[in-house]
């Protein structure tokens, strides 16, 4: 991928800038229930896809009685643009020699050691 775009909702984002010419991603989901069963159909609703440029991780409303929790993890070329959209998604992003574009509403972002 010339470029990586991540949209989150309630996802926790983070990019590390590397000297790889390649991504390796990690993507973690946790959901809980009243009992396994309905935990289980929960976390199947925690999806991260793939289209072109663009990773976009999917998961249900917030809600006490299935409590659901998604990580995506990113190792990036640090030379390549990156855009992260998120909603309330933490997003923390280091390394980035390139051009940075990062929104997220009602959470908070971390931003170390990015230039352009």
């Amino acid at each position: 991928m010339p470029a990586l775009a991540i949209n989150g909702n309630q996802t926790t984002i983070s990019i590390i800038g590397t000297d790889a010419d390649m991504y390796n991603v990690r993507f973690c989901a946790q959901a809980g229930g009243r009992d396994e069963d309905n935990a289980r159909r929960s976390l199947e609703k925690i999806t991260l896809t793939r289209t072109s440029e663009l990773l976009k991780v999917t998961k249900p409303q917030h809600s006490r009685e299935r409590p659901t929790n998604a990580w995506l993890h990113v190792e990036a070329a640090r030379h390549r643009r990156v855009t992260v959209n998120g909603s309330y998604s933490y997003a923390e992003i280091f390394n980035i020699d390139a051009p940075l574009r990062v929104s997220t509403t009602h959470a908070r972002m971390k931003l170390l050691e990015v230039t352009e």
